[in-house]
């Protein structure tokens, strides 16, 4: 049941003289107001995990990764699991249900190929938007096909739509710009709420070094913020191995990192799931960036060493100074928080204040 917000703006009975809020009035000068539903009455969502920890249901999440990390694999082992084959660590054997496969790098030859490998059922997998040669029809546009898509979704009953890759699909839209990228991600993650499907979005590593490693994907920091979840393709820094990690799932506890190989399957790749190990997902290794994001981490690192020392300084020459070296505010925020860098309001509210840095309360590190 829903119920009208009343009153909402009028200064209170009890004196309080404070400024109503401002109204929008309808032609016949009545208040209009927004219907709101209680909180009460709103009905929790159990999360459907495909793969506990890593993969939900009605959620679009992304899986990062360079050429050659067994991305499309991966995604084909997904595609298995929702078609009834073998399920994904941490998830349950599932009742065959329709895939949606946008194969954009990638012949729909060689993704069923894949799919078979990974023992999926091939009768449920579609290609949209593809003739039986394999040849395009149509090529889908996020930005432009939200309503194409959803119906498609509907018109299989699918509940996996895979996006290999992002940047195939997202028409004329810049991924680079936040407004812009949002008119990719808006849509799938309105389809995937209102179908309980799966979106798995593959993307390719950024051609520049970020500190974030949720920045690692191809598309400014919108594009990961709006998933459910990132899961990252990489090495062990230790051993390494090949590994799959969580960077980020907003529908619970991540699950650990998981070790996993390529194997030769009939002339294509297929994963073999492995153990489970202690890593922290954001040292896996990504790429031959990671170096350049070291040296960015360490100059940032050694900048707020140099500049603060064991007094305040001004935040916005710390960050002027920064940028001269070629050191994002993204990279120096990170440093501050590693460094636990302190940090205080000094004046009013507006330009007549500002913020400063101070040393870490712990101090600086040593060989820093």
């Amino acid at each position: 049941m829903t119920r009208r917000i009343k009153d909402a703006g009028r200064p209170q009975e009890n004196g309080d003289t404070q400024e109503a809020l401002p109204h929008l009035h309808t032609p016949d000068g009545e208040a209009e107001t927004f219907e709101a539903v209680a909180a009460s009455e709103v009905i929790p969502r159990e999360t459907d995990w495909l793969s506990e920890g890593r993969l939900s249901m009605g959620a679009l999440w992304f899986l990062d990764g360079n050429k050659g990390s067994g991305k499309s694999s991966i995604a084909a082992a997904v595609a298995a699991a929702i078609t009834g084959g073998p399920p994904l660590p941490g998830g349950k054997q599932r009742d065959q249900e329709a895939v949606l496969w946008f194969a954009g790098e990638e012949s729909p030859s060689m993704v069923r190929r894949k799919l078979e490998a990974a023992g999926a059922d091939i009768h449920a997998v579609f290609f949209p938007g593809r003739a039986e040669d394999g040849g395009t029809v149509r090529t889908l546009s996020l930005c432009e096909h939200e309503e194409m898509l959803a119906a498609t979704v509907e018109r299989f009953h699918a509940k996996l739509i895979v996006l290999d890759t992002l940047s195939c699909f997202s028409g004329n839209a810049d991924l680079n710009q936040d407004q812009s990228s949002r008119t990719v991600t808006s849509p799938l993650v309105r389809i995937a709420q209102a179908s309980g499907c799966l979106v798995l979005a593959t993307r390719h590593p950024r051609k520049t070094p970020v500190s974030n490693p949720l920045d690692r994907g191809m598309g400014n920091a919108a594009v990961a913020a709006a998933a459910r979840g990132v899961l990252t393709t990489g090495k062990d820094p230790d051993y390494g191995r090949r590994v799959l990690g969580v960077l980020a799932n907003n529908d619970g506890k991540a699950a650990p990192v998981i070790c996993y190989e390529l194997t030769d399957c009939e002339g294509v790749p297929c994963v073999q799931w492995g153990e489970e190990i202690t890593l922290d997902p954001e040292r896996i290794e990504f790429g031959v960036v990671e170096e350049a994001v070291e040296l960015v981490r360490t100059e940032a690192k050694q900048l707020l060493r140099r500049r603060i020392g064991t007094g305040w300084v001004s935040a916005a020459d710390v960050l002027k100074e920064a940028r001269a070296n070629g050191i994002s505010q993204d990279a120096l925020d990170r440093a501050r928080w590693k460094l636990g860098v302190q940090s205080r309001r000094v004046g009013k509210l507006g330009k007549d204040g500002h913020w400063e840095y101070g040393p870490p309360k712990n101090g600086w590190p040593e060989g820093l």
